[in-house]
């Protein structure tokens, strides 16, 4: 059975003011909705972004035309990522599974495979680029992903 009229309860049905909350949806213009690598980067300056040009370089993939970035303050919802996108390899650095509605348990620098999705969850790109240790665990687990 189809519901099709769906009808919001006025303020009338509650005891208190219902207000709309407005949805942050700019960080979808632009993208490319045809990759199946995506970047999650929390708040990334051009720095990061040269760092993370040498990471896809060095794995051997073309971050213009293989990568959708997207750079955000805001919290992307796992859900919203998988309605745009046929996602394959995710790679999310800054943010914890939890900040996009996964609530697992996911050791960082470790591949996790989750809806036949393979998630890499990372410190930030400028903490990376300050620390050799960080980088070896980063570079070793981008091999095992994209060989």
């Amino acid at each position: 059975m189809e519901i099709n009229n769906i009808i919001e309860p006025s303020d009338v049905f509650y005891d208190f003011k219902v207000y709309k909350v407005e949805e942050n949806t700019a960080w979808k213009e632009g993208l490319a909705r045809d990759r199946s690598i995506v970047v999650l980067l929390k708040e990334a300056n051009s720095a990061d972004l040269d760092l993370l040009s040498k990471i896809f370089q060095a794995v051997g993939k073309n971050l213009a035309e293989e990568v959708c970035v997207i750079n955000t303050i805001i919290t992307i919802p796992y859900k919203e990522l998988t309605e745009l996108f046929d996602l394959k390899k995710v790679l999310i650095f800054g943010f914890t599974p939890k900040d996009i509605g996964l609530h697992l348990n996911v050791d960082i620098y470790q591949i996790l495979l989750f809806q036949e999705v393979q998630f890499l969850f990372s410190h930030e790109l400028d903490t990376i680029a300050n620390d050799l240790s960080k980088k070896k665990q980063l570079w070793g687990q981008l091999q095992a992903m994209f060989k």
